[in-house]
């Protein structure tokens, strides 16, 4: 499966920032929380916390995006980062699917 095949399995320790609002990056990721938990917070307000199987970051890779939110380790955590190339494969009906989708979280 190409999403396994290309992401890389990483821990982070508590209060890690695994992305950091309105930092643009030359490659971004969507990370899959295996154990864990992470807090997504915009402007110091926790919008969700996101555990095991949950993911985030989809919204700044599909909309293409500066993060709008920080993704922050509550604890330690493991997770699957994926990066943005991953998606570049998907048919074109699946992405305008997963577009719409991420426009509306945290909306």
């Amino acid at each position: 499966m190409k999403i396994v095949a290309n992401s890389h399995h990483l821990e982070y320790q508590h209060l890690d920032v695994l992305v950091e609002q309105g930092r643009k990056l030359a490659e971004r990721y969507l990370f899959i929380v295996e154990t864990g938990t992470v807090r997504v917070v915009k402007e110091g307000k926790v919008l969700e916390e996101v555990g095991s199987g949950g993911f985030v970051g989809e919204k700044a890779i599909l909309l293409d995006e500066t993060p709008e939110a920080s993704v922050v380790a509550q604890g330690v955590c493991k997770v699957f980062r994926v990066p943005e190339t991953v998606f570049s494969g998907l048919p074109e009906d699946v992405l305008s699917e997963l577009k719409q989708k991420a426009a509306s979280r945290f909306v």
